[in-house]
């Protein structure tokens, strides 16, 4: 993380940039192979703390992620109909909700 945080200049840094400057700054007592650093370097790609990309000349790079939020200020009852608490609504499925009846979350 600190590897790409640090050498990032914005245009992001290749997968040998960030080998060299864990050998430099000694992270490991081994020496570590382009496969190994390429494992751990997916790893922060699949946990979303860098993102991964391919610049023009089809060289893979990676950039500090940027931050997201998925926060919105509407409930999902709104996106439904607005008056989805004074009236019946039939879905698709044929399943029907009368007004006020308790609506639970399912994931």
């Amino acid at each position: 993380m600190h590897c790409v945080r640090r050498l990032n200049d914005g245009k992001g840094v290749t997968l040998l940039d960030i080998k060299n400057k864990m050998t430099q700054a000694n992270v490991s007592r081994v020496e570590l192979s382009l496969e190994e650093v390429s494992q751990l370097v997916e790893t922060l790609v699949y946990d979303y703390h860098i993102e991964k990309f391919e610049d023009d000349n089809d060289e893979t790079k990676y950039l500090a992620a940027r931050r997201i939020t998925t926060m919105c200020d509407f409930k999902w009852w709104d996106a439904l109909s607005p008056d989805f608490h004074f009236r019946a609504i039939k879905f698709e499925d044929g399943v029907t909700l009368a007004p006020h009846e308790p609506h639970h979350h399912t994931a």
